[in-house]
């Protein structure tokens, strides 16, 4: 079976970071599976990928993936593959539209990456946008909340093609990674870490981390934040307005995140929204105590786990982080409850189920 992923690049993101960790699980399970970029900039996860040298990686431009005449160069590449499997926007759009213009026996399915999206908030978009996703054989939604609104959104006609398949990652690469050396951070075995690994966006919502950071009464604590994006500037500012720029670690993007992840403390996700909380699941394989916004894609992956708080209530947030810093038996408790939880996200699961899809709709002609 030959397997063309599409995605506009791979910069460092949920939907891209999924993709680079499951192509050697479809690789060994006896697939063909190769990525087609619309832009092929550098990037880590680029990198990375082409480092393990196990699948043809296509790049259609260095220039803006919003290029209408990429649809064109898109086509040739259906007649080589028994199923397009395509993620985010507007790519969405670029292979719709391709296929509307091309004779094909491929089959074509498309993720649906998160629960909300601005062309939402557009109502004179939604018929077209049905349009759009009716070009697919099959939708796989990666968790309840996000099916639910994607069905609102094009008609619960459409809930016969849509489907729902958690996101996984690769456990052990979580739960058997070496603690990163603190010293090197300059960071004393006695300081309580902090770490939240994320985009540097409104989305993720780091004011809320660092404002509830700031108030933590034990000043031999530190704050690890992960990640670039367009409000790092702002983020820096905030945290010598705060008047904590001495503790708080900008590290920027990572090729040791789980490294990282394990030489923490606790672990945070602020989220506004998100479609599928991936991060939180790689934090509970930590065995790391989770705390997580309790906002819908995150909500179902951490409650009964690890911790929820709520969304933008740093005191909230604070008053958490200071009982599992002030109570060892509680801290425990919740880092085996996270660990036990992340069992049920292995990447293994997600790929067969995704197998399973591709060979259901070869079949049904």
């Amino acid at each position: 079976m030959k397997v063309l992923h599409i995605i506009p690049s791979l910069l460092p993101g949920g939907a891209e970071k999924l993709l680079l960790d499951s192509i050697p699980f479809y690789v060994e399970l006896g697939l063909e599976v190769h990525v087609l970029l619309l832009n092929g900039c550098d990037s880590i996860f680029l990198d990375s990928l082409k480092k393990k040298n196990n699948c043809h990686i296509y790049s259609l431009s260095n220039n803006s993936v919003y290029n209408p005449f990429l649809i064109f160069k898109i086509i040739p590449f259906f007649k080589k593959y028994d199923i397009i499997h395509t993620h985010l926007f507007p790519t969405l759009y670029l292979v719709a539209l391709a296929k509307c213009l091309s004779r094909n026996s491929c089959k074509f399915i498309y993720t649906e990456h998160s629960t909300h999206n601005r062309r939402r908030e557009k109502v004179l978009l939604r018929p077209f946008e049905k349009f759009i996703y009716n070009r697919f054989d099959k939708i796989i939604a990666i968790s309840k909340h996000t099916k639910r609104n994607l069905l609102e959104w094009i008609g619960h006609k459409n809930e016969p093609k849509v489907e729902m398949i958690e996101n996984g990652i690769n456990l052990s690469k979580y739960a058997q990674a070496i603690p990163y050396n603190r010293k090197s951070l300059k960071i004393s075995l006695d300081t309580k870490i902090i770490l939240m690994t994320a985009r540097l966006s409104i989305q993720k919502d780091h004011y809320t981390l660092i404002r509830a950071f700031a108030k933590l009464s034990d000043m031999s604590s530190c704050l690890i934040l992960i990640g670039d994006g367009p409000l790092k500037n702002s983020l820096v500012s905030f945290t010598k307005e705060l008047g904590v720029e001495d503790r708080v670690f900008f590290l920027g993007i990572r090729e040791d995140v789980p490294e990282l992840i394990k030489m923490a403390d606790i672990c945070v996700l602020s989220s506004n929204w998100e479609g599928f909380g991936l991060v939180a699941v790689e934090y509970m394989a930590a065995g790391k105590p989770t705390l997580a916004s309790d906002v819908e894609g995150l909500r179902d992956i951490v409650k009964d786990a690890g911790i929820l708080f709520e969304k933008g209530n740093d005191d909230d947030l604070k008053n958490k982080m200071a009982k599992l810093f002030s109570d060892n038996s509680y801290y425990k408790h919740i880092s085996k409850r996270c660990y036990d939880r992340s069992l049920d996200f292995g990447l293994d699961k997600m790929v067969n189920s995704y197998i399973k899809i591709y060979k259901e709709i070869l079949n049904h002609e």
